[in-house]
C-alpha cells in the first residue's frame, strides 16, 4: 500500500505545480498585453454621457413594466384544462395538492408588503 502512495503523491504534486505554473503564465501574458495595448493618455476611467444614463434608465423602466405586466397576467390566469379525461374524477388528495401548488406559484409572483 505504501509503495503506491508515494508515486501517487508525487504525481499529484507535479500536477498541482503545473496547474499553478499555467496560471502564472496566463497572468503574465495578460499583464503584458495590458501594458502593450493600454491607453497611452492615461485615461482609464470610462466616461458616461447623459444620453447613455437616460437610455439605461429607460431600459430599466421597460424591464420593470414588462415584469409587472407578466406578474399581473399570471395572477389573473388560471389553468382551465386538466390532463384527466372529463369522465375521470380526481381524488381529494390530488385536488388538495394541485390547489396548494397553484397557490404557491401565485404567491411567488405576488408583491410582498
Amino acid at each position: 500500500m505504501m509503495q503506491y502512495l508515494q508515486p501517487a503523491l508525487q504525481i499529484s504534486l507535479v500536477g498541482m505545480g503545473l496547474v499553478f505554473l499555467g496560471i502564472l503564465i496566463l497572468w503574465a501574458m495578460m499583464a503584458l498585453l495590458v501594458r502593450i495595448f493600454a491607453d497611452k493618455h492615461g485615461n482609464t476611467e470610462y466616461e458616461t454621457t447623459k444620453s447613455e444614463d437616460s437610455d439605461e434608465l429607460g431600459k430599466k423602466r421597460l424591464a420593470a413594466a414588462i415584469a409587472a405586466a407578466t406578474a399581473i397576467e399570471m395572477h389573473n390566469t388560471s389553468i382551465l384544462s386538466s390532463s384527466h379525461k372529463e369522465r375521470e374524477s380526481i381524488s381529494a388528495w390530488q385536488s388538495a395538492h394541485r390547489s396548494q401548488q397553484l397557490n404557491k406559484s401565485r404567491s411567488s409572483f405576488s408583491r410582498k408588503n
